[in-house]
C-alpha cells in the first residue's frame, strides 16, 4: 500500500472543499426537486422540503414538528439546539393545506425515519453538489423566499 507522507493534511485535498452554489442554482434545484416529489405524490417529503425552504427551520426540528405546533400558519416550537422559541416566518397556504392533509390521513406529519426524508429529497436534486442544508442556509442568510 502506498502512503503519501508529504501531504499537509487531508483537508487540503480538492475533493474535501465545498463547491458553493449561487442563489439562482439553489432556487432551480429546489424547483426541480419539488416537481419530482409532486409527480410521485410524496406529501411527507414535499412538506419537509417546503418547510425547510419557507422557514429556515433546522432539519431535525422539522422532523420533530408536531401538528399542535403549527397554529394558523405560524410555527410555535422550541429549537432542539437552543431550547428557545425562535421567530419563524409564516408558512404558505399551500404548505398549510399539505399539513392538514397529512394530519387527516395519519394524525402526524412524518411516518418514516429522519434519514429517509434526507435521502429521498437529496435524490431529487439534479446537481450532485446540492445539499438540503443549502436551502435552509440561504433562507436564513439571504432572507428571501426560495420559491
Amino acid at each position: 500500500m502506498y502512503y503519501n507522507n508529504n501531504r499537509k493534511s487531508c483537508g487540503n485535498r480538492p475533493m474535501n472543499k465545498r463547491i458553493p452554489l449561487a442563489v439562482q442554482e439553489v432556487q432551480e434545484q429546489y424547483t426541480v426537486a419539488l416537481q419530482k416529489l409532486y409527480e410521485k405524490n410524496d406529501l411527507e417529503s414535499i412538506f419537509f422540503l417546503r418547510i425547510a425552504a419557507e422557514t429556515g427551520l433546522r432539519m431535525r426540528d422539522i422532523y420533530d414538528l408536531k401538528p399542535s405546533e403549527i397554529v394558523v400558519r405560524k410555527i410555535h416550537k422550541k429549537s432542539l439546539k437552543t431550547g428557545k422559541y425562535e421567530d419563524y416566518p409564516l408558512i404558505s397556504e399551500e404548505t398549510g393545506r399539505i399539513a392538514e392533509q397529512l394530519v387527516e390521513r395519519q394524525g402526524r406529519f412524518f411516518s418514516r425515519d429522519y434519514q429517509y426524508y434526507m435521502t429521498k429529497i437529496k435524490r431529487q436534486f439534479s446537481d450532485p453538489n446540492m445539499k438540503l442544508l443549502y436551502i435552509v442556509s440561504y433562507k436564513r442568510t439571504v432572507g428571501k423566499k426560495i420559491m
